[in-house]
Parts: C-alpha cells; sequence; structure tokens
C-alpha cells in the first residue's frame, strides 16, 4: 500500500481532473492518493472519485488549501 501526492494548486480546470487522473491510473487497491486544492472543490473530488474506484478517507481545510486523502478501493 503506497501513499501518492498530487498538489493541483493554482491549476484551472481541466488540469486538476488531468493530473488527479494521471496519478490514479498508477494506483493500486489499498494505494492512497492525496488531493491539495487551492479551493474547496469537495463536491467535484467526491464525483471524480465515485466515477475512478475511489473512497475519500479524509477531508481538511488548511489555511488556503483543501487537502482530501482517498483510498482506492
Amino acid at each position: 500500500m503506497t501513499k501518492h501526492n498530487v498538489d493541483v494548486r493554482g491549476l484551472v480546470c481541466p488540469a486538476p481532473v488531468i493530473d488527479m487522473t494521471k496519478v490514479e491510473r498508477t494506483l493500486e487497491k489499498g494505494d492512497t492518493l492525496v488531493v491539495v486544492m487551492s479551493v474547496d472543490g469537495k463536491t467535484n473530488v467526491e464525483g471524480w472519485a465515485r466515477g475512478n474506484g475511489l473512497e475519500i478517507t479524509d477531508f481538511k481545510k488548511e489555511g488556503d488549501k483543501a487537502v482530501f486523502t482517498l483510498l482506492k478501493r
């Protein structure tokens, strides 16, 4: 089980989705993906995660960033 990180702060759509998908394609079952965004895109990440077989296991706002932890099912 490996932890992967992707920081998409400051990117304009669709770049964050493209970057997250590139990393998601390398994940194996049980791996985690930590996504850092500059805005609260929780609804968008939830839909993207569902569509890609990921579960949000943690969500935090830390100052000006949102941090999502996703688990590959």
